[in-house]
């Protein structure tokens, strides 16, 4: 018996072949705000563990 919830449900093999889209269901302005949000994390808390870092070397 076929059914259509069944069929809908069993992807094709096309979607195996396609890469993954870690971004997949965001819109282009959104994936770039996360990614700029991303960058200013990061670059911020390279900040602050270098300034502990020269901060501990002043101390010894």
């Amino acid at each position: 018996m076929n059914c259509i919830v069944l069929q809908g449900l069993n992807p094709g093999k096309a979607t195996f072949g396609t890469p993954y889209n870690s971004t997949q269901g965001f819109s282009y302005d959104t994936a770039l705000f996360l990614f700029i949000i991303t960058l200013a994390a990061g670059f911020y808390i390279a900040i602050r563990v270098k300034q502990s870092l020269n901060k501990s070397q002043k101390e010894d």
